[in-house]
């Protein structure tokens, strides 16, 4: 009987554990992770000198964890927009829409049609037309569809997968959505894209251009004032963004853009409860 309880216990723990909403503890995580890359710095932890390896891993971890932040408040916000949520007592108008953009892809057909077209130019294909288009199968265009959602920073004029369903929230809502020359959405692409650099390296891609890899190249620009640089380093790509300021600065981000979101929305997220020990611990 003792045995049948403890594994109850341990079974219900797992179906629990399994429905945690994680938002909150990947936002703690990043900033745990930029402190760990402060201690580290100031235990003389250097290119060539011992701990520079873990200081690099927290770096990392840091931005992982403030993009993690950014898809698990999404996440939240589907759970809490359904009948049984938290928000379930706002208006059926607005949140049928919101649950269709939290859950849905490119659902504009005619989007769809332009951001294929643009992956057929680039491979030297002549474009659908719009009878070639209405001809495919259902199960090529939902392919695509897949496809194009999970690879749409890669298509020249797409956002990522992750800030077109913020503005895709936000315009269900009938609110405005971020324009591209917004400072909190410039500086989060940037933060995607430097997140991307190191856990989804294109191994395929080898170009080099003044002794970088291009697609670093292309994005060092952008880099430019966001965090210091580290001084025994030329460039921020690869090694100059491994610092502590880096790693603030990535959390920091993901957590201003998190702020503006939720005020354009007019919905509050769960992270926002513990926004303030949030702000205390970076503001250490």
């Amino acid at each position: 009987m003792h045995e049948q309880a403890e594994q109850g216990q341990v079974n219900e723990q797992a179906r629990v554990s399994q429905k945690a909403f994680l938002a909150t503890r990947y936002a703690f995580g990043a900033v745990y992770q930029a402190g760990m890359a402060e201690q580290l710095q100031l235990a003389g932890a250097a290119p060539n000198k011992p701990g520079w390896s873990a200081l690099c891993s927290t770096v990392v971890a840091a931005l992982d964890q403030s993009v993690s932040f950014l898809d698990a408040n999404l996440m939240e916000l589907a759970v809490d927009v359904l009948p049984e949520g938290r928000h379930s007592g706002l208006p059926e108008g607005l949140l049928t829409p919101l649950r269709q953009a939290l859950n849905g892809r490119m659902k504009d057909r005619d989007q769809l049609l332009r951001a294929s077209n643009v992956v057929r130019a680039a491979m030297g294909l002549e474009p659908f037309s719009e009878t070639a288009w209405a001809a495919l199968p259902r199960h090529a265009r939902e392919t695509l569809e897949k496809t194009l959602w999970k690879n749409s920073d890669a298509v020249p004029g797409q956002l990522s997968p992750l800030l077109t369903k913020h503005n895709a929230v936000l315009t269900a809502a009938g609110q405005t959505p971020f324009q591209e020359t917004d400072p909190e959405f410039e500086a989060v692409r940037v933060l995607l894209k430097l997140r991307n650099v190191f856990t989804h390296p294109d191994v395929v891609s080898v170009e080099v251009l003044d002794g970088q890899l291009l697609k670093q190249a292309k994005l060092e620009p952008s880099l430019q004032g966001r965090f210091p640089r580290h001084p025994e380093f030329p460039t921020y790509l690869p090694h100059g963004v491994m610092t502590p300021a880096c790693a603030r600065w990535a959390i920091n981000t993901a957590l201003t853009f998190a702020d503006a979101f939720h005020a354009r929305l007019g919905i509050e997220g769960r992270y926002e409860r513990k926004r303030e020990d949030l702000r205390r611990q970076l503001a250490v």
